[in-house]
């Protein structure tokens, strides 16, 4: 097995490493959310690329033919 092959007093430090990184990374995927979250700036930035979303989508929703029984077939 890989365990017997491996290194095993290493293995227990690359998992704990590993744990911490991710740890890591979610808290400070955590923290900039919250930052964005108390930004009013963001805040206006994200309502105004919402905005601009949902009026393509309603573009492209216009634009789009009904489909007819004759297409179907």
């Amino acid at each position: 097995t890989i365990m017997n092959k491996a290194d095993t007093d290493l293995v227990p430090w690359v998992v704990g490493g590993a744990t911490l990184a991710v740890a890591a990374l979610f808290a400070v995927q955590i923290a900039l959310r919250r930052e964005v979250a108390h930004d009013p700036e963001e805040q206006a930035e994200l309502a105004r690329d919402e905005k601009i979303e949902r009026e393509l989508a309603s573009r492209a929703r216009a634009r789009r033919e009904p489909v007819t029984a004759s297409a179907k077939e």
